[in-house]
């Protein structure tokens, strides 16, 4: 009896991380929901926040938040990458992800602009196999903090996102480099209805 209650106990213990990080996804998704439909922080005109229907993801999935190992660029390389809009922004491209999922792995280029490199966060643009049926088929993007003291970061595909430029043509967004498909269904994170 006792090494029954045990196990249940191991059980329990084992479950409540991954549960309070479930927990935590979802709330950070709704309050981003919330956010989009308040017209003083929404990036929708008040007229197009009558008319949206709010965002939607996958289910938090802790399989797509993995360990990649960051390679910086011994010299940085500029790279211009055109926007939705028409126009061109050149990005700095100063870092390297490596990383598995479900033992397959993968890398991704990581970009910056002046200013993200102040605050210390590494702009990752990605498309994947849901492109166009099940998320954006421009794809979507990760902003990540590191610590420049740390060879590894937290890549997180529960939290990328659709940019605003797939809701309103208020905004103009980087469009993803080639190089950065990932030839798997990344389904985690932002997600649209396709009808």
């Amino acid at each position: 009896m006792h090494k029954f209650i045990g196990f249940l106990c191991l059980l329990v213990i084992g479950c409540a991380p991954s549960n309070n990080y479930s927990l935590k996804v979802s709330q950070d998704q709704a309050d981003k929901s919330a956010a989009f439909l308040h017209p003083e922080k929404s990036p929708l005109t008040v007229d197009e926040i009558q008319t949206f229907k709010g965002l939607h993801f996958f289910e938090p999935n802790e399989q797509f938040k993995v360990q990649a190992v960051i390679t910086w660029l011994p010299q940085i390389g500029y790279v211009d990458i055109p926007q939705t809009g028409g126009d061109i922004i050149g990005y700095m491209q100063t870092a390297v992800l490596d990383f598995s999922i479900d033992r397959k792995s993968f890398q991704l280029p990581a970009y910056q602009t002046d200013e993200m490199k102040r605050n210390r966060t590494l702009f990752i643009p990605f498309t994947d196999l849901t492109n166009g049926k099940e998320t954006y088929s421009g794809g979507r993007y990760i902003d990540l903090p590191y610590n420049d003291h740390h060879k590894e970061v937290l890549l997180d595909f529960n939290y990328s996102y659709i940019p605003y430029c797939a809701y309103t043509s208020r905004y103009s967004c980087p469009k993803v480099p080639r190089e950065n498909h990932l030839d798997m269904d990344i389904t985690a994170g932002e997600r649209m209805v396709i009808e």
